[in-house]
């Protein structure tokens, strides 16, 4: 709108005089919001907003599906006689003689055990637990994200990552690594992958794991065999 300087009544654009006063009309006194809304409207606005909201969400759900823990397992972490037992099972299959056959069988009991009493210190997480299911084994780590203090505020989230693997050939081959209930796939599961099994392989009992010939899973035991 053009606004009359003689009698201040406003005027549509494209007249030259007032239709009030007959005064002639002075350009420079166009209101602003007239010519922005005379502008043509930038359609990138429209693309771009909810495009950008779109994706704060996307991110902020797979945030949050990563931190919802999974359904539990139900397995118990056993006590330290039964770690005790498992790594003397280990050690007796390390002195395998040359040309010669051993197997064991570990329940879940005793391999949750030793994975509570001794892996889990060794990897410096909060939980690890394994359950065999029918010719495949699913691990999971309980570790915490980050840890923020600051005076009495302590704040530490917790993030749960699953192994699931499948025996083949006396190893164990990944199929699915997920963090919280979402699945990780390509590049975003080498990550955890390689950071606990870089402790792993440090570890004294690797030696013995890395040379069995064949591991068969079942609903609650897991078989080794070691042939030399």
């Amino acid at each position: 709108m053009i606004v009359c300087t003689n009698c201040g009544i406003d005027n549509p654009l494209g007249r030259v005089f007032c239709g009030q006063c007959g005064n002639k009309l002075d350009t420079s006194n166009i209101r602003r919001e007239t010519l922005a809304g005379t502008r043509k409207p930038n359609l990138l606005i429209y693309v771009w907003r909810p495009a950008l909201g779109l994706l704060v969400a996307a991110v902020l759900f797979t945030f949050a599906m990563s931190l919802i823990p999974p359904s539990a397992d139900n397995v118990r972490p056993g006590k330290k006689d039964d770690a005790q037992k498992l790594a003397e099972q280990l050690e007796t299959l390390k002195a395998t003689p040359i040309e010669q056959t051993r197997g064991i069988t570990l329940s879940d009991l005793e391999i949750n055990a030793y994975l509570h009493h001794v892996k889990r210190k060794a990897l410096g997480v909060d939980k690890f637990s394994a359950a065999s299911h029918n010719e495949w084994i699913r691990f999971r780590i309980h570790d915490r994200m980050f840890r923020f203090e600051l005076g009495p505020i302590k704040i530490a989230p917790r993030v749960c990552y699953t192994f699931d693997c499948i025996p083949v050939s006396g190893k164990l081959r990944l199929r699915q690594v997920s963090k919280g209930r979402l699945k990780l796939g390509g590049f975003l599961r080498n990550g955890p992958t390689r950071k606990y099994l870089k402790k792993l392989t440090q570890e004294a009992d690797w030696d013995i794991l890395s040379s069995l010939s064949e591991i068969e899973a079942q609903n609650g035991q897991v078989h080794l065999v070691v042939d030399r």
